[in-house]
């Protein structure tokens, strides 16, 4: 079970409780990639020394150390959750520099492809304008557009709309 930031609280001193808390989210998506690895490296640095710590007092306990104090280490409980508080930072930054390299290496993709293609286009067109006009095939002429036939019936409807539309414009000028 992951460690709660409430719990980050209680465990740390304010610098590693600030290396904690840069490690989740919010704060951690606004770090540069650089900036990650100063973090990561600080977070290593942290759990070895917390999961060293926790493994001396664990052998003290167990009587296969002698005590670096005058009284043998009597539970190792807060060194031990330090040490898996900074094991879960430290898998958060990683797996935040692990998605900006597959960012970096898709964007790097993406650009060698638009560049590949850019190429095959270029290419495309001078081999069109290499080529002599004779090898390029004619265009065909479309046929020409062939005009109705007007019969005594669309006469008569043309006559019947004009003199329909005339007195209509009668009434209008007459008012």
């Amino acid at each position: 079970m992951a460690i709660s930031r409430k719990d980050a609280h209680a465990l740390c001193t304010v610098d590693e409780l600030e290396l904690v808390l840069a490690s989740f989210a919010p704060a951690v998506n606004g770090v540069d990639e650089k900036g990650l690895r100063a973090l990561r490296s600080r977070a290593r640095r942290l759990r070895d020394k917390w999961r060293g710590q926790a493994e001396r007092q664990r052998a003290e306990m167990r009587g296969k150390r002698a005590p670096r104090k005058s009284q043998p280490a009597a539970t190792n409980a807060g060194a031990a959750r330090k040490a898996r508080l900074f094991s879960e930072t430290l898998e958060r930054i990683e797996r935040r520099l692990h998605r900006l390299a597959e960012q970096r290496e898709r964007e790097a993709r993406r650009a060698a492809e638009r560049q590949a293609q850019h190429q095959q286009l270029e290419e495309q067109r001078r081999q069109r304008r290499s080529q002599p006009d004779i090898a390029r095939p004619a265009r065909q002429a479309s046929p020409p557009a062939r005009r109705k036939e007007v019969t005594a019936v669309g006469k008569a409807v043309k006559a019947h709309q004009r003199s329909a539309g005339k007195k209509r414009q009668a009434r209008r000028d007459a008012r």
